[in-house]
Order: C-alpha cells, then sequence, then structure tokens
C-alpha cells in the first residue's frame, strides 16, 4: 500500500501527539506491548488516569518495568495481546503503539477481537504501525525485516472494520524522529532490544554499520525521520 506522508508533521514522542487528541484524565487505559513502559509513564505522568495497566509479553522486560522505581499509577501485567486478562467492555482506551505487527500474524484476528472485547461501546483503539519504508526501514530490515509481519497487521485492522467489529474514525500519518548519537547507541537501542529476534552474519553487520556511517554526520550522529500510520478504531 502507497502511504503518503505529510512532511510537516514530524513529532519527537508519540504520548504528545495522542495526549493533543485525547483526554485520558480519569480513564481506564490499558497498553498492549507496552515495552520499556516509557509511553505509560508519560500519559500516565501528564494525564492521572483512572486506572493504566500496562502489558507486556516478553517476560524479561516485564520483569524490568515491575522493578523500575519511576512508575507510579502504572499496574504492569506479564500478558499479550491475543488473551488480554482483563474483564469485557472495562476500558475506556486501548493503545497499540507500533507492536501489532510483533503478535504472530496467525493470532492477529484473535488480538483484535480481545481488544473489541474489552473496550466499552464507544470507547477508542489506538493502533500505530511503521509504515515499511524510509531510510531508517532501509537500515532496519538488513537484521529484522518486518515487510511481511507489518503488511498483515494492516490487513488484520482493514479485515476488523470490514466484519463491523469497530468502526475506524480517523486515520493519521506522521513522521517519527528518531536520533542516534553514534553506531553504538542505534545498536543498542535498536538491534540488541529484547522483541527483536535476528542474527546477522559478519558480512551484514559491516554493512549495516557501513550504511549507518552513511547517513550519519562526522560525529556519527543521525536523525531519521520514520513514517507511522495509525488507525483510531472505535467499538460499535
Amino acid at each position: 500500500m502507497e502511504v503518503f506522508v505529510d512532511n510537516e508533521n514530524i513529532i519527537k514522542k508519540e504520548s504528545e501527539l495522542i495526549g493533543s487528541l485525547f483526554s485520558f484524565h480519569g480513564a481506564r487505559v490499558i497498553e498492549l506491548g507496552c515495552g520499556s513502559g516509557a509511553i505509560a509513564t508519560e500519559i500516565q505522568g501528564n494525564f492521572k488516569t483512572n486506572q493504566y495497566v500496562a502489558c507486556e509479553v516478553d517476560s524479561l522486560q516485564h520483569k524490568n518495568n515491575v522493578l523500575a522505581s519511576d512508575r507510579s499509577g502504572i499496574e504492569f501485567v506479564y500478558a499479550g495481546a491475543e488473551k488480554i486478562p482483563c474483564p469485557d467492555s472495562y476500558f475506556d482506551y486501548v493503545l497499540m503503539f507500533k507492536s501489532l505487527h510483533h503478535v504472530p500474524v496467525e493470532n492477529m484476528p484473535t488480538a483484535l477481537s480481545e481488544i473489541a472485547r474489552v473496550l466499552k461501546v464507544g470507547g477508542v483503539a489506538w493502533i500505530s504501525e511503521p509504515v515499511y519504508k524510509g531510510d531508517f526501514n532501509q537500515l532496519v530490515k538488513i537484521f529484522n525485516d518486518e515487510g511481511f509481519v507489518r503488511e498483515n497487521a494492516f490487513k488484520a485492522v482493514f479485515d476488523s472494520v470490514e466484519d463491523g467489529i469497530f468502526k475506524l474514525r480517523e486515520q493519521i500519518f506522521f513522521y517519527l524522529r528518531r536520533e542516534f548519537s553514534s553506531f553504538e547507541d542505534f545498536e543498542s537501542k535498536v538491534v540488541k532490544v529484547t522483541y527483536s529476534e535476528n542474527s546477522m552474519s559478519e558480512d551484514s553487520y559491516l554493512n549495516l554499520r557501513k550504511m549507518y556511517d552513511g547517513f550519519s554526520d562526522d560525529s556519527g550522529r543521525v536523525e531519521f525521520l520514520a513514517p507511522i500510520r495509525v488507525d483510531v478504531l472505535e467499538k460499535v
């Protein structure tokens, strides 16, 4: 699918974008695939939700989240989107920040059905996904080519709307600014994250380093503008 993104619509934090569109104060919110919990911390810090549940399926990352000392008001739960351990019609918002494509392809429809199950009628699901294009994508696909899973994530969302599970309220496209101070910084934040399974040959690693250096300035710093698509879904 060809997607055109407004070059002026550049943000550094997705939490700031979603915070400008919705007020989470007093709401029940669940985030699926919370990663390090950074966005959960930002949203809870800014809005003081009634309840913020942050789910992560990576056991190591979940353990680190639970042990973190700066997560007041966030309930971390070890769970995936395919089986959400929460009651029906409970949440006002379900949030997935670039995580649907990490759900096994065969389980994506189940995950979306689960999202609908735990949402209240009229509740909103925010599903953001990386668009498979751009310099950052060219770099990442050397060691982790996500073209197939991203395509299927978009298809699963489309099917859930076609099937009447959700109403598509809005689609939003933006560039997410990704900044790295050095190749080592990029490697630690992108290549070696726990959810990214990859094994590179020496030639692939050298190619990755060479491509990164081609994008960077003399200090090793590089800035990417990664295109993102958001489907804002409403439970009907």
